[in-house]
């Protein structure tokens, strides 16, 4: 399913920048080793960018997985355009290897905020008539789905493929082009 080459390719990258990050990180005492200066702060910003670029090459992977699975027919996945019908929740049905199955309905997301700061809601019940309705719920919305246009497949092609540029020093460079700004709000409008 993956291009082992590419796989190994980013999985290489990841290695070396977490090598820098522990090189760089060696020598911090505390925190403001990394505060109290103008260089310290420079170093924060490449490690904070170290951190970034290694997010990226693991949510490219993830792109890349998404990516092949709508392109190695092994799957069917479909879309429900969102006038007919925009549903937030998760529903499922899990099916256990002796036959019996469980239902389960929820609004979580696997996020921090979701996890930690929303008021979220998951449900699970194995009872025959929840099992029949979500199946139900389910084969309406498939019957009204259609395959995700090759225009999707094509952008999570370009995101899984995308090559993010990131270099050092970025703060110093862009300082100039983020000074403070006041604003000052009248009736009419707020203006510089």
């Amino acid at each position: 399913m993956y291009d082992r080459t590419l796989v190994l390719d980013i999985l290489g990258q990841i290695d070396g920048a977490l090598q820098k990050v522990c090189d760089r990180s060696g020598r911090i005492a505390n925190a403001d080793d990394l505060t109290a200066t103008p260089e310290g702060e420079e170093r924060l910003d490449g490690l904070c960018m170290l951190f970034i670029a290694i997010g990226e090459s693991l949510k490219n992977l993830g792109y890349r997985r998404v990516h092949a699975l709508l392109t190695s027919g092994r799957v069917e996945i479909r879309v429900v355009p969102k006038d007919r019908v925009f549903v937030h929740g998760k529903a499922g049905v899990i099916e256990a290897a002796d036959g019996s199955k469980t239902w389960f309905l929820a609004s979580i997301n696997e996020t921090k905020s979701a996890i930690a700061d929303n008021y979220e809601i998951l449900c699970e019940d194995p009872s025959a008539e929840g099992v029949a309705w979500v199946e139900g719920e389910f084969d309406t919305l498939w019957a009204d789905a259609f395959p995700p246009p090759e225009a999707i497949v094509d952008e999570v092609r370009r995101v899984a493929e995308r090559v993010d540029i990131r270099f050092e020093g970025h703060r110093r460079l862009l300082a100039p082009l983020f000074q403070p700004v006041r604003l000052e709000r009248t009736r009419s409008n707020c203006r510089l």
